[in-house]
Order: C-alpha cells, then structure tokens, then sequence
C-alpha cells in the first residue's frame, strides 16, 4: 500500500483551486491517515489528481472526483449540496457500457465510508 499524508496547506490549495471545501471528515482522514492506495480495489486521489468532472449535459458535471476504484469507477461529492455537519454525500460514478449511472452512497460522511470500506477490505 502506497500511502503519502498530504499537509494542510495542500489541501488549502486545492479546494481553492476547485472552488470547494472538503467535507471535514475527509480532510481528517487525509491529514491523518493518508491517501494513496488502500488496497486492489480502492485509490484516493493526491491533492494533484483532484478535479471537476467537466461533462456537460450529465447530473454530475462540475462535481469533484477523489477517488476511483479498480475499473475505473469515481467517488466523488457534489460541491452544490447544502453540507450537514461540515459533510457532504459521496456519489459512486459507475460506468456501465459507456453510459454513467450516479450513486448516492448510504454513508453519509467519509469517516462511517472509510470504516466501511476497510472493514470490507479485510475480510
């Protein structure tokens, strides 16, 4: 597993740049545990790798990509959603035969996604 901790200022830079604030969870969870590679099946993205989705005429155009998975899938947050607590939802944009099919993860922040995710990732 390849892992960097990015520093605050990083993160700073890059939600200037997308025009976003990270969800607090999220910024936690990079600030502390790091990004980079969890395992086969999950990749979240550096600061450097972060983006808007530029896809027009799709419900999920302008939304910030983080992550994405081993087929190519994204994990994202819709920077137009009203945050609850300082957290946004996280969207699974899956790509089914060219077309894009949205998401909306039942885990509400990324600390309960994480936990989940690497609990999966072990068994």
């Amino acid at each position: 597993m390849l892992r960097t901790t990015p520093t605050k200022n990083d993160l700073q830079e890059v939600e200037t740049s997308i025009g976003m604030k990270f969800p607090e969870s999220y910024a936690n969870f990079a600030l502390n545990i790091g990004i980079g590679d969890f395992s086969d099946e999950l990749r979240l993205f550096s600061p450097a790798e972060i983006y808007r989705f530029d896809v027009p005429d799709t419900p999920f155009d302008g939304w910030v990509a983080f992550a994405t998975d081993s087929l190519g899938n994204h994990l994202s947050f819709n920077p137009d959603e009203a945050p609850i607590n300082n957290e946004l939802s996280i969207f699974f944009n899956v790509t089914i035969h060219s077309d894009s099919v949205l998401l909306r993860l039942p885990l509400r922040n990324f600390s309960k996604f994480s936990i989940h995710t690497i609990t999966h990732m072990n068994k």
